[in-house]
């Protein structure tokens, strides 16, 4: 009940701070000090209501609902303090907490520049105060109980000396569907409890534990970057509400501008180092996968690099009196933390519950409603106030008659930032409306405004401010185009079958890497400071790259691996040598030496039946290289003893399995063309599955098929006289798989060769993958410098 009652002055706080701030706008002067130890009290109280959650998180205190749910025995101090922001309640105070620090570091900054501190504030205050309600004890408090509303707590969870009691068994409850038996924790359990001087702690002895997809190393970093990216997005959010405020629209930019650097800095940060998770632990086998909570993010990052093109246009316009694009830059610097917080909606609302892999489920109408009415409020509140300053905007009238400009080029490429951006979110909200877009919508859509961008980012570093310079333009940027015309042919005669996108855009990014590697050069001769947005725009065409190869030439390939034999995969010798058990877990090592040209390895992917959801869980392993990466992902295991007894073969859309002295390879499905329109009317259809069966050099093609009408299924086998064999479909996926069993012709059982434990992998090439973090870093770097350079502007 104290935590509650901290986030409940917690957020008295915020809205006294706010209002109080707000009475200083309006020149109240007895208002401040009040409105600034208002401000202190609620971060104490929020920093306060964060190391109370954090010690019942360690001292694994079950009296807490969040803490049980979340947390548990046996994880790593490591992973048990990231249990801290695993759920919704956790990770809306991960987010308030990183606010407050923010805060803090803001109101120190804005103390010492006059006019900004009560409208910054103000409306800081107030954007803090929405996510408190958001931990309010009525709404998703992470300090709830565990006995104030229902639970059903498995009873492994519990100290079973205590099931004796002779008022236990009332609350026992057995779920049919999976034979676990629970006990209903209730207000009347925990009376009954306390009655027989039982504590809480004694009955409860562990929590449900952390997700197992959860529970890796990257869950300690990528969460914690991601929230201090959304607490730095409120920052530009407040400099421009505050600016309409004061009704002046040109010193704001440059107390907001290191801000916008280092939170677009952060927020990209984060969503690659989530990219990395999902290539390197997850097994999605890649860094982006459009799932629509990563777009979720993305989308606020995307127009919050658009801001910082078009605020470095206004500041450098600004210096010479007709600054250009002010009202774009405040809707710009609005719509970054409005977009922070629907992104929030979209992931914790539950609209995206069967839509994406890393969705919240839904936390129930009253938050649902209240996550919308923030989004109104902080959209239509700034916007309604611009609307009354609207007759100031009409002196910075200032259009752009220089179309080879500077402020031009960046303009433009802002403008492809956001389209690309709306197409995005466009998407990303479909699921909303009851649809799923396709991910080959995103990259078809993306591509040729990516291309464009490149050609936009390496021109740019050409032109000049407020000059157009259309025919010195060629003649400087020659060389660079001769570069990357080589670069490209170069590559388009050493990979085989490139589209003339793929062509261009590899033009483009190349185009990009030796425009800015020159002018980096020349800039940083005079200072590094100034060096910063060419590093990022060369790590921009880099990771461009790392895009074309990763995504358009990647190899994939599915094989069996029986124990002790070697088997050819892409150049590479592999050779499954058995599993091992990881000490302490329920985790095994599955062995597998890699050998090329004389060099050797060994990947040891994951596989263990999981504790917490009894699900088979995967883990892959990757042997890094400087061209590409060898990507291992574990897919089954069969032993000897399952194998001997086994009467079927189970194949994937083109596996290969031997039988005997002939070898049958599973091609895929044979779908008529009416099968689908018969399916839809109730008719009887047929699908076939084109299977080829080799022996002495010669190839049989059958087609074994399944007939099906309603609910009704047959399958109809298929014999081949020359071999002696009948080959039996006994079941099909048309998502990719069929079981089949074979024998001879007279009926006998066909006997395989000796069964060995097999090791089922599918194995990835992923080419120039490091082009992708190399340049996911030189763009952070860049970022740096440029906040460091602005920062001492």
């Amino acid at each position: 009940m104290f935590g509650n009652l901290v986030l409940i002055f917690a957020l008295l706080l915020a809205f006294l701070s706010a209002v109080m701030y707000s009475y200083t706008v309006k020149g109240y002067t007895n208002t401040l000090k009040i409105a600034r130890f208002s401000f202190y009290g609620m971060s104490l109280l929020v920093i306060l209501a964060s190391m109370i959650l954090l010690s019942a998180i360690l001292s694994h205190n079950y009296e807490y609902k969040y803490v049980y749910e979340y947390s548990g025995s046996g994880l790593s101090t490591g992973l048990l303090m990231s249990t801290f922001y695993a759920g919704q309640e956790g990770s809306f105070m991960l987010w308030i907490f990183f606010t407050v620090i923010v805060g803090l570091v803001l109101l120190s900054y804005v103390e010492k520049r006059e006019g900004f501190e009560a409208p910054v504030m103000a409306v800081f205050s107030f954007t803090l105060a929405c996510l408190l309600v958001m931990v309010n004890p009525l709404f998703k408090s992470p300090f709830n109980l565990i006995w104030q509303s229902a639970t059903y707590i498995d009873v492994k969870h519990l100290n079973q000396q205590y099931f004796n009691l002779p008022f236990f068994y009332q609350f026992v409850y057995t779920n049919e569907n999976s034979g676990k038996t629970f006990v209903k924790m209730t207000e009347e359990l925990y009376a009954l409890l306390k009655g027989s001087n039982i504590p809480l702690s004694h009955f409860i002895l562990h929590g449900k534990g952390l997700n197992p997809l959860l529970q890796n190393f990257w869950m300690q970093i990528h969460p914690p970057i991601l929230f201090v990216g959304f607490a730095l997005a409120t920052v530009p959010y407040t400099f421009a509400f505050a600016a309409i405020i004061n009704n002046e629209f040109i010193k704001w930019i440059k107390h907001s501008m290191p801000w916008t650097l280092i939170g677009s800095m952060v927020l990209g940060l984060s969503i690659m180092l989530g990219g990395y998770w999902a290539y390197g632990i997850l097994g999605w086998g890649g860094y982006w996968g459009w799932d629509p909570v990563e777009n979720a993010s993305l989308v606020p990052w995307i127009v919050w690099i658009a801001a910082v093109h078009t605020l470095i246009i206004q500041n450098r316009t600004n210096e010479i009196g007709k600054p250009k694009f002010v009202k774009l830059n405040l809707v710009l610097s609005i719509l970054v933390y409005v977009l922070v917080v629907y992104s929030t909606f979209l992931t914790r609302s539950g609209v995206l519950q069967e839509a994406s892999v890393h969705s919240f489920v839904a936390p129930g109408r009253t938050v649902f409603l209240f996550l919308i009415i923030i989004q109104v409020l902080i959209l239509v509140a700034p916007f309604a106030m611009m609307y009354r300053r609207r007759k100031s905007f009409e002196e910075f009238k200032n259009p752009v008659t220089d179309y080879l400009s500077r402020e031009m080029v960046l303009f433009a490429g802002a403008a492809v930032l956001l389209a690309s951006g709306l197409i995005i979110i466009s998407a990303t909200s479909a699921p909303i409306f009851g649809e799923v877009i396709d991910i080959s919508f995103y990259n078809k859509m993306n591509l040729p405004l990516a291309i464009i961008m490149g050609l936009l980012i390496g021109a740019g570093v050409y032109v000049r401010w407020k000059k157009d310079v259309t025919k010195e333009l060629f003649a400087t940027i020659i060389t660079s185009v001769i570069l990357s015309f080589v670069g490209t042919g170069i590559i388009i005669l050493t990979v085989d079958e490139i589209s003339i996108l793929n062509s261009i855009f590899i033009l483009s990014s190349l185009f990009i890497v030796f425009t800015n590697a020159h002018w980096c050069i020349k800039a940083g001769s005079k200072s590094l400071l100034k060096t910063g947005a060419y590093i990022t725009h060369i790590g921009v065409g880099i990771f461009f790259l790392g895009v074309i190869a990763t995504g358009n030439y990647s190899k994939l390939k599915s094989v069996d691996l029986p124990i002790n034999e070697t088997v050819e995969v892409f150049g590479h010798n592999l050779t499954f040598t058995g599993y091992t058990q990881i000490s302490g877990t329920e985790k095994y090592n599955f062995n597998v030496k890699v050998e090329k040209d004389g060099d050797a390895s060994v990947a040891a992917p994951i596989m263990y039946i999981s504790s917490f959801n009894n699900g088979l869980m995967r883990e892959p392993d990757i042997i890094e290289g400087w061209l590409y990466d060898y990507y291992v992902t574990p897919l089954s295991y069969e032993s000897a003893a399952e194998k001997s007894k086994a009467d079927e073969i189970s194949l994937r859309k083109g596996d290969s399995k031997k039988q005997k002295d002939y070898e049958i390879v599973f091609n895929g499905f044979d779908f008529p063309e009416d099968a689908f329109g018969k399916m839809q009317g109730g008719e009887e259809f047929s699908i076939g599955a084109d299977l080829t069966v080799k022996k002495d050099g010669k190839s049989f093609d059958v087609s074994p098929k399944m007939i099906a009408k309603g609910n009704e299924k047959k399958y109809t086998p298929v014999e081949i006289k020359e071999l002696n064999l009948r080959i039996n479909l006994l079941w099909l996926d048309a998502a990719g798989s069929i079981k089949i069993s074979c024998e001879n012709l007279d009926g006998e059982e066909t006997t395989a060769p000796a069964a060995k434990d097999t090791f089922a992998v599918e194995i990835a090439i992923k080419p120039f993958i490091n082009f992708v973090w190399l340049g996911v870093f030189l763009i952070c770097l860049g970022a740096v410098i440029a906040a460091i350079k602005r920062a001492k502007k």
